[in-house]
């Protein structure tokens, strides 16, 4: 076994090892020997009863895990070392994954993976693309806070930090701004949010550092190209301007909306994005002086329920000239939306759009994208006053390169029916697509129309969002060759009718929930894979209350993810598995939104781990909700490596011990 580390002018270079022929050998032999030692265990615990029975039961599973350590030396782990098996980009991709979190121990959780071994530590620390995120808030606060921040600027070495900021942040003049201000021209993002006990500002207790001093503390901010406001905390234009002269390279301000003078203040800068609450009458009239504005985020600050702005006055700018602007991506949620189609009409370099909007201003929009080359397209349609439902659209176009269309119905007519036709004629725009990979559909009480989602070939991922939908007369038989994702959150009733009929033999993951309503009945149970449907099914998400858990075969499932809280579930899944381990032989990982019956847990472990099925896989991975006792945690870490436990009674461990120890008012 050899592995050689080498920083050089693009960072590591790994050389992975190679099983040789030994090894594969010496596994080869220890497998053999577990299996035989599989066959003792068992032969000994139907033989008769005596007095050395226990001794010699003891001491074969003591034989039997002294193998199994022996096993996962040889073969490198009862997982494979992803730093040995994996190209080194992949790796560090897999690490950033982990670490990259805003909760300020991104610098803590590396040091402790630097712990796995002399190979994870060398690696870890030589890649200092893995030390840019600086985060500074409540998962920082132990007596060591500064050194790990300390550590984290020095391994960066001289890459580009992006700095994460709770507030408010206590010490910061007297601590972290000495420590950051000789790193600031490496500051490339910068992130200010509240922790998650939320403190707005108007609640800022004396001497909480604000935020124009956070920005302005730090100095210049040269190269700074990201910044993320909480829209909670307001800067006032003066401040906000006296801090845009210390960026000079920002593109994107995102998270707090800007003011009508503070984008006025940024048209000397080349932003590419930003996030506003100004009304379009407004923007549209200094959206031209931003030649690299490619995203706009225009929120709506007046509320939900309102229709109108304090800005009705400003009418259609229909003497405005009519200059292309360089929008490729447009996130629109303004109520007042009579001039989106203005907007729409000069941004002919959409890709992305996204829009809360009525039925009437759909129809105004649509025949302008005719000659778009949209690929994202997401549709929030509100449904309140009788003349907004109104959906004559000139043109209804067909979206040739479109490859994500979500639609989502707030509210509806009184007349039911009218809505029917107008949903069906808008998915009538994307029939037979050969460009759509991803559609969402999500409404109350309509239904989907779901005989267009078979017309079209190449799609991937399909989503339905509709709790209340009660009819299943228009529940279609699916049947997608390409379909890889299904996502069914309706009426429990209809899930079963839809799984009934559903022909995907390339389904990968299938996620099923229902939170809505009555639960099924005792005796009804969801039958999956009665014919053979799911060959290629990988997770299963499951989110349906009161569901019997019935299974015939899932050949290729290797993730369960338990999504409700309801324990019967849990507890028939685990009975499943007991008594028939070959309805999942590729089962390997499950997470639990709810604790099981530890009983059950165990048994079902214990009889799957150690089968000398080879077809069988052992089940190596176990998600809890939160963290669990040594006393249970122990056994349950041995099962899953493989070993014989040395663990508590079924008795001690069941629901009804369990509940005697809840219900003991004594205690």
């Amino acid at each position: 076994l050899s592995l050689e580390l080498r920083r050089g002018p693009t960072g590591m270079a790994l050389y992975v090892p190679f099983f040789s022929p030994k090894e594969a050998q010496t596994s080869a032999k220890l497998e053999e020997q577990r299996l035989d030692i599989l066959s003792q265990i068992a032969h000994t615990s139907r033989a008769t009863e005596d007095a050395t029975k226990p001794e010699r039961l003891r001491s074969l599973k003591d034989q039997y895990n002294e193998t199994i350590e022996k096993k996962i030396a040889v073969d490198r782990g009862p997982f494979l070392d992803p730093l040995l098996n994996l190209p080194i980009e992949l790796f560090i991709l897999l690490i950033k994954e982990i670490i990259s979190r805003r909760d300020g121990t991104s610098t803590k959780d590396l040091l402790t993976l630097s712990l796995v071994n002399a190979q994870w530590r060398r690696a870890l620390v030589s890649e200092p693309t893995l030390w840019t995120d600086v985060a500074i808030g409540n998962g920082l606060k132990d007596t060591d806070v500064l050194a790990r921040v300390h550590t984290g600027l020095v391994l960066s070495d001289t890459q580009p930090i992006h700095l994460a900021i709770d507030h408010p942040a206590p010490d910061w003049n007297e601590h972290f701004v000495p420590l950051l201000r000789p790193h600031a021209s490496r500051v490339k993002s910068l992130i200010i949010w509240p922790p998650s006990s939320t403190k707005l500002a108007e609640e800022a207790t004396a001497g909480d550092v604000t935020i124009c001093e956070i920005l302005m503390s730090l100095g210049p901010l040269p190269n700074l190209r990201t910044l993320e406001l909480e829209s909670k905390y307001r800067v006032h234009d003066w401040e906000f301007t006296s801090f845009l002269i210390r960026t000079p390279s920002i593109w994107s301000i995102t998270g707090d909306y800007l003011t009508y003078h503070q984008i006025e203040n940024c048209v000397s800068l080349e932003l590419d994005t930003f996030m506003t609450y100004v009304t379009l009458g407004k923007l549209l009239r200094i959206l031209p002086k931003f030649q690299r504005l490619t995203t706009l985020i225009v929120e709506d600050i007046t509320g939900e329920e309102s229709f109108y702005s304090d800005e009705d006055n400003e009418g259609r700018l229909s003497d405005l000239p009519l200059t292309q602007l360089p929008l490729q991506s447009l996130n629109f949620r303004q109520n007042r939306a009579v001039d989106l189609p203005r907007l729409i009409s000069i941004s002919s370099h959409l890709v992305d759009i996204s829009m809360a909007i009525t039925w009437k201003v759909l129809a105004e929009v649509l025949p302008l994208l005719r000659d778009s080359r949209l690929e994202e397209l997401a549709l929030y349609v509100k449904c309140k006053r009788s003349w907004d439902n109104v959906f004559q659209p000139l043109d209804v176009p067909r979206f040739a390169t479109l490859k994500s269309f979500t639609f989502h119905l707030h509210g509806y007519d009184s007349n039911l029916e009218a809505d029917h036709e107008r949903v069906e004629r808008l998915f009538d725009s994307i029939r037979s697509s050969t460009s759509l990979q991803k559609v969402a559909f999500s409404t109350d009480r309509l239904h989907f129309p779901l005989e267009v989602i078979n017309t079209l070939p190449n799609l991937r991922t399909f989503s339905l969002d509709a709790v209340k939908i009660e009819a299943v007369d228009r529940l279609f038989r699916l049947q997608s060759v390409y379909l890889e994702a299904i996502t069914l959150h309706i009426p429990a009733p209809l899930i079963c009718d839809t799984l009934k009929v559903l022909r995907c033999p390339n389904l990968v993951n299938l996620e099923l929930e229902y939170d809505g309503g009555e639960p099924f009945t005792p005796d009804v149970q969801l039958r999956l894979d009665t014919d053979g449907q799911y060959p290629a099914l990988y997770v299963l998400e499951w989110g349906l209350r009161g569901v019997i858990w019935h299974v015939t075969s899932l050949p290729s499932l290797r993730i369960v993810k338990f999504k409700d809280l309801t324990l019967q579930h849990v507890s028939d899944f685990c009975v499943s598995i007991i008594l028939r381990p070959h309805d999942c032989p590729s089962l390997e990982q499950i997470e639990f939104l709810q604790y099981p019956e530890w009983d059950l847990l165990y048994i079902m472990l214990e009889r799957r781990n150690f089968l000398r099925d080879a077809r069988i896989s052992p089940i190596r991975l176990v998600s809890m909700p939160s963290s669990i006792g040594l006393a249970l945690r122990q056994p349950l870490n041995s099962l899953l490596r493989g070993r014989f436990a040395n663990r508590c009674s079924n008795q001690d461990v069941s629901l009804v011990a369990i509940t005697e120890v809840y219900s003991d008012s004594s205690l």
